[in-house]
């Protein structure tokens, strides 16, 4: 790609994105919209809108959401919204600050320092191509050039401050993970794990009977229960309908009897009488209630359908820590319990070397479509936009059901970024002209996701930021292959004592994944005793130690065994906290 074309490119792509942006800030105006844009509002029916008039005010664009996505502090985020959502947006300030680093020593240093040499302008004269992007690559410096040195720095200050940031942030999220389990309310995952592999001592003897035995007798002081897993779907799908059918009959009756729509009571609504279309799905209730039960009952007397796996309680965080934590019997496949390459070694160097340069173009049209106009389409929610316009405007639903709220993405959310980071540390030193284009890009997806997490997501599970260690060793894996490719880089380049030297970073990066993992992941993997016992300790002291354990008891209870709940459920208020009373 020569100059010009990057430069139409990317003026393409920043006009769309100011389109989209634009057009998001009068959409999340317009009342409508509430659903697609508020929808953790609407789940706790709190006030979006400061006043119900019209303004015209609401069809200018403007860029007050940007303002209002950056006041919320980290510590309200994760009152708010969950730990998990703070540290997907941890990874947006590591990588800010990190590729900040590299942007001033790539295009303040390198880039120059490329564009000055004339190793493209000889290889042009012998014939071979070079895009005008080029002469700011690594490509453009002469073989055995002096100037590799500088390269070389750059490596190391580039390495070392690698090490710097991801310390400082993994001790970051240890400290917040340590403080949000000290201070969590009390859960069932806190007291229950999963036992797999359960053995039994005669074909007579069923799954429950055997656990109810084993943990009786090998943990008598804290065992509480257990929940078996069974195998059925009969049971849950009948429960699935009876579901449906509590929603159905309520709308019904909200509507006047004279107004209520009829049906007939025949086979598939096609035959038979006409009568009230309420009075009709009433009686469908109660029949298939009556058929649930009765699935029910045949259940829990059939050993048959239980499975070798159990949910089983404790009276304390600090006995399921000990069981979760321990083999539980001398057959290690037994009782099992949890908490609820390239081929060819020798050239990859040199491969690397030759071919990676000169992709570099590639990837800054990669990061300028998908990732600029990508974070447009987050924000702007096209599918969910569109499937709210037809429910108010064609169907005319105006209700908010609890089912249409929607959590965050994680899994599409975390691999493009840990894409864009290795794109970054590949080309952080061979082809520093990309950095800018990938900083602008760290910088939308941090505010985008800051205001999705507050207004759009609404937190499903949560796992404390169980997942940076993994986000960790995906930085060291980046590390170590930019490494590699630079003792190709500087052999193809005829700078063999830089090539030596460089062999030294991939043994240093891997002793301080070493470390990492020594100090801080067992704080992820594990909880300790101090912690569950300190906890336990309080809510012997706050008295309410018998009420939790009687609610323990039924949560891992399964589907297809459990009540049917006919009341509303209300919003989980473990979320319900410090948002913004009008954030339009």
């Amino acid at each position: 790609m020569q100059l010009g074309g990057l430069v139409a490119s990317a003026g393409i792509n920043i006009g769309l994105a100011v389109i989209f942006y634009s057009l998001y800030s009068i959409f999340r105006k317009q009342r409508t919209n509430v659903n697609v844009y508020f929808p953790r509002y609407v789940l706790r029916q709190k006030n979006v809108f400061k006043t119900d008039r019209f303004k015209l005010a609401s069809l200018v664009p403007s860029a007050g959401w940007i303002q209002r996505a950056l006041q919320p502090s980290e510590d309200e985020i994760i009152a708010s919204c969950g730990l998990d959502a703070a540290v997907l947006l941890r990874i947006f300030i590591f990588s800010m600050r990190f590729f900040a680093i590299c942007t001033l020593i790539g295009v303040g240093i390198l880039a120059p320092l490329n564009y000055t040499d004339n190793q493209v302008s000889h290889a042009s004269q012998i014939g071979l191509l070079f895009d005008s992007l080029d002469l700011f690559t690594i490509s453009n410096i002469s073989n055995g050039s002096n100037r590799l040195w500088i390269h070389l720095a750059a490596l190391y200050v580039i390495s070392f401050s690698a090490y710097w940031l991801l310390h400082m942030e993994y001790k970051h999220v240890t400290q917040k993970r340590l403080e949000v389990l000290s201070t969590a309310r009390p859960q069932p995952d806190q007291y229950t794990v999963l036992v797999r592999s359960i053995p039994r001592e005669s074909q007579e003897e069923s799954y429950s009977a055997s656990i109810d035995r084993f943990f009786s007798q090998y943990h008598p002081h804290t065992y509480l229960s257990h929940q078996m897993v069974i195998r059925d779907w009969r049971v849950v799908r009948k429960k699935q309908t009876l579901e449906s059918l509590v929603k159905e009959i309520e709308r019904l009756k909200q509507i006047a009897p004279h107004e209520r729509p009829t049906c007939r009571d025949g086979w598939l609504g096609l035959f038979g009488s006409k009568v009230d279309q309420l009075e009709f799905k009433s009686r469908k209730f109660e029949e298939l209630f009556d058929e649930f039960r009765e699935g029910q009952r045949e259940l829990q007397n059939n050993g048959e359908a239980e499975l070798p796996s159990a949910f089983v309680s404790f009276k304390s965080r600090w006995g399921a820590a000990m069981a979760a934590q321990t083999q539980q019997a001398e057959n290690p496949m037994a009782w099992v319990t949890d908490y609820a390459g390239f081929s060819e070694p020798k050239n990859i160097p040199n491969q690397l070397a030759i071919y990676v340069p000169r992709q570099s173009t590639f990837f800054i049209t990669y990061i300028l479509t998908t990732g600029w106009t990508g974070f447009s389409t987050e924000i702007l929610q096209l599918g969910i936009f569109l499937l709210n316009f037809i429910k108010v405007r064609i169907l005319g639903k105006t209700t908010f059901d609890e089912t249409d709220a929607i959590s965050l993405p994680y899994y599409r959310a975390l691999p493009s970024v840990q894409l864009f980071i290795l794109l970054g540390l590949m080309y952080a030193v061979l082809a520093p002209l990309l950095l800018p284009f990938l900083l602008i890009y760290l910088v939308f997806g941090y505010i985008v996701y800051r205001n999705q997490v507050l207004f759009v997501y609404e937190p499903s599970y949560e796992t404390s930021g169980q997942f940076w260690p993994h986000v960790h060793s995906s930085v060291i894996f980046a590390l170590v292959l930019m490494q590699i490719t630079f003792i190709g880089v500087f052999g193809v380049k005829q700078k063999p004592n830089a090539s030596i030297l460089t062999i030294f970073l991939p043994f240093i990066t891997l002793f301080f994944d070493n470390y990492c993992k020594s100090r801080f992941v067992p704080i992820f993997a594990n909880l300790s005793m101090e912690t569950t016992m300190k906890k336990d300790t309080e809510d012997e002291k706050s008295g309410a130690k018998d009420e939790l354990l009687q609610c323990i008891q039924g949560s891992y209870k399964h589907p297809a065994l459990q009540s049917l709940d006919l009341r509303k459920s209300d919003a989980d208020d473990n979320t319900d906290l410090l948002l913004p009373e009008t954030p339009v």
